[in-house]
């Protein structure tokens, strides 16, 4: 009960898988206890059911402007700057890639679609709405279908940055911590795509010595940029941004409002 005390002055629903018996009777004590309880009805089951009846027919209305980009080019640090945006990446928590759970516990795709759909509930009103361009699967979760063929039809911006910022940002993103630069230093071993023995032997080299820029500077050239370059060549750009500086990223954009009706 010294868990449920914190939310003594907040309205607390409580469930099980189907709704009965158990859910009830919390419901009923936590009543008398002077709580403000709701049983939620069908229980967790009867929500789900919600969920992804909705979601998977989900209508929604804004245009979608897509950012494209290298690895480490600042996309989800630009499109956070603005209101209208979806973070998928926040929402699955995983950066889409090898190294994308360093630092971070992923959501099951469960919570995804529910924190996804919140998400369209509170901007589905927008004109349009920034998200990443991103593969159909982040990490262990999978895009809804509705909004990835949405995304296919946006209007697509292509970030740019330099490869010393990129490799500074990656610095700040995933070796700002221990624990994060064991991780990274443990998948970096047992990296085999696209990069050769001999330029993985030197990323892990110079990630025990802490040369953290130069460890991640070859990362970008010889591993993420042939591994994604070939997608984006695969994209037809609208606009382009270069993010050396977010605030004129964030102009660049705003310059593009008359694509995105």
């Amino acid at each position: 009960m010294k868990e449920v005390s914190k939310y003594k002055d907040k309205e607390i629903i409580v469930n099980c898988w189907r709704g009965g018996m158990r859910s009830k009777t919390v419901v009923s004590l936590l009543d008398s206890l002077g709580y403000n309880t709701l049983q939620l009805e069908g229980g967790y089951k009867a929500y789900r059911a919600y969920v992804k009846e909705r979601l998977y027919n989900y209508q929604f209305k804004p245009k979608l402007v897509v950012l494209y980009g290298l690895t480490c080019t600042g996309k989800t640090e630009l499109l956070l700057k603005f209101a209208n945006s979806i973070d998928l990446e926040g929402l699955a928590q995983h950066r889409s890639s090898l190294y994308g759970a360093i630092g971070l516990v992923p959501n099951s795709q469960k919570k995804f679609e529910s924190l996804l759909l919140q998400k369209l509930d509170e901007l589905n009103q927008e004109k349009w709405v920034i998200i990443e361009g991103e593969s159909r699967r982040i990490g262990n979760v999978i895009i809804p279908e509705l909004l990835w063929k949405s995304m296919k039809k946006g209007v697509n911006g292509h970030i740019k940055r330099s490869i010393e910022n990129r490799a500074k940002a990656g610095v700040a993103e995933y070796l700002n911590t221990e624990e994060k630069q064991k991780g990274v230093l443990e998948v970096t071993k047992r990296l085999f795509k696209v990069i050769s023995k001999q330029k993985k032997e030197e990323i892990i080299t110079n990630l025990e010595e802490k040369k953290y820029f130069e460890a991640v500077k070859i990362l970008l050239e010889f591993y993420y940029d042939p591994l994604y370059s070939h997608t984006l060549k695969s994209v037809k750009f609208d606009f382009e941004v270069d993010n050396d500086n977010v605030l004129e990223g964030i102009e660049r954009i705003n310059e593009n409002d008359y694509r995105f009706e």
